[in-house]
């Protein structure tokens, strides 16, 4: 059986339009591809800026908080203190500070004054412990000076801060802090002391 003239034409036209018909549909959908590419890096490019600018704020804010509160009377008083009663005052003192800067910052889980002549040994602490707060006993205050946030800022300047590296919290007690990722601001505050922002 012969096919006709008219049917070879038609189908070998067919065949054409069905091929540029895929190559147009294929252009197409690999341009819209790189555009939606494009768009998704911009975007993409555009949030991790505007999440590195508003990180950045915030630590130079946490950065702050720690020369506050180093710069406080109360802090250099501590060491200052004539008596054992007098130093007691004064680390009353210090911790009701401590207390009011987690009571404005609910992000933070701790606050405390590191000797760092005394082999590290915190003088004041204050944790959060959901909603309270707590000043830690004089004989449940902790050495500190192995870990490398309080031996890296005996290096300081005076009134430079130190950023550790991120890492689980395993401290033992009890505060709102344990077993979750920590970030420590140290300043060396004076020749004797590191304060800690946790």
């Amino acid at each position: 059986m012969k096919i006709s003239i008219g049917l070879k034409l038609g189908i070998l036209l067919a065949t054409f339009g069905i091929l540029a018909t895929g190559l147009t549909g294929y252009y197409f959908y690999n341009s819209s591809r790189e555009i939606m590419l494009d768009a998704g890096q911009r975007d993409l490019l555009t949030a991790t800026q505007v999440l590195g600018r508003n990180m950045a704020v915030s630590l130079d804010g946490i950065s702050d908080n720690a020369r506050f509160l180093a710069s406080i009377p109360a802090a250099g008083n501590v060491f200052r203190a004539p008596d054992g009663q007098v130093a007691e005052r004064q680390k009353r003192m210090l911790a009701a500070t401590f207390s009011a800067m987690l009571t404005v910052h609910p992000e933070y889980f701790q606050i405390r004054l590191i000797s760092a002549d005394r082999n590290g040994l915190e003088l004041v602490r204050v944790d959060r412990d959901g909603k309270n707060l707590t000043r830690v006993r004089a004989g449940d205050l902790q050495e500190k000076a192995h870990y490398p946030y309080v031996f890296e800022s005996l290096h300081l300047k005076r009134g430079e801060v130190l950023l550790s590296k991120i890492t689980i919290n395993h401290e033992v007690g009890a505060h709102s802090g344990l077993n979750k990722p920590s970030l420590r601001v140290v300043l060396l505050s004076l020749p004797v002391a590191a304060g800690c922002l946790v």
